[in-house]
């Protein structure tokens, strides 16, 4: 992997927990359509709509999205994740 993707990557952990406390979870975010347009006006319309938190910010299709609402631990590093998964083999 190249380094400028290390810089870029960026990991969370999943929530362990059961399958109705996930979906508890998940009802707890404002979900809306981002569409980077919107924001950016120079931007393509071709561009996908992202599904995010209006008030977390998170991805409806990423990890911290399992978490409650503003509960998911930081993000970490490329680096960072993987010298964590060498110290937990």
């Amino acid at each position: 992997m190249s380094r400028f993707w290390s810089h870029i990557l960026r990991f969370q952990p999943r929530f362990h927990g059961t399958e109705k406390q996930v979906r508890a979870n998940l009802e707890s975010h404002a979900w809306h359509n981002f569409r980077f347009s919107d924001i950016y006006p120079e931007a393509s319309e071709d561009l996908p709509v992202i599904v995010t938190c209006r008030t977390c910010k998170v991805m409806a299709d990423s990890n911290a999205a399992s978490w409650a609402c503003g509960e998911a631990p930081p993000d970490m590093s490329y680096h960072d994740y993987l010298k964590r998964k060498k110290l937990t083999g």
